[in-house]
């Protein structure tokens, strides 16, 4: 499989020249849009103790390619692993997914009681008004930088995802 390309894989809405300047000024938080596959990225806060959160968006593939969600690294976390709640035997639980693809033009929501971002590890509790700094890795040793504002719970995220895709992985970010 092939590079993935950014000209393609960007929220429906965001043209390339808003694709471009986003991605020239760094992807200052709280600018209330999109850019790239990630939309409305967010996190609810976790009580005192809790050593596992969830984080959720949609994932947006709009090249003619597939993509591949391969696994995620987050800073503040021991380890970050891909979930899917799956009814087995007549009992709802979470389950671990290898990796999640979506199709030329697909849409994959990341949701309670659907996939999700396990959080796994917390060095401490998620606060409303923070941010979770993540590291999305595909296949074709692409990764997309995303920061997932916590919201207060119950509350419903308003526009406010922040993504940039970059290829490779050898320079030691991630």
């Amino acid at each position: 499989m092939g590079s993935v390309n950014i000209w393609n894989i960007r929220a429906s809405f965001v043209s390339r020249a808003a694709l471009v300047a986003t991605l020239a000024m760094g992807l200052m938080p709280g600018r209330g849009w999109s850019a790239g596959p990630v939309i409305n990225p967010y996190a609810y806060p976790t009580p005192p103790g809790v050593e596992n959160a969830a984080v959720y968006f949609e994932l947006h593939n709009d090249s003619s390619e597939p993509l591949v969600l391969t696994g995620a690294t987050a800073d503040g976390v021991g380890s970050v692993q891909i979930h899917r709640h799956q009814q087995t035997s007549g009992m709802m639980g979470m389950r671990p997914q290898a990796q999640v693809e979506l199709g030329a033009g697909e849409t994959v929501s990341f949701a309670p009681g659907a996939y999700h971002l396990m959080l796994l590890g917390l060095v401490r509790p998620l606060y409303t008004g923070e941010s979770v700094r993540l590291q999305l890795q595909f296949a074709g040793d692409e990764t997309l930088s995303v920061t997932a504002p916590v919201i207060e719970l119950g509350s419903q995220p308003g526009g406010m995802g922040h993504g940039s895709m970059r290829h490779g992985m050898g320079d030691g970010e991630h």
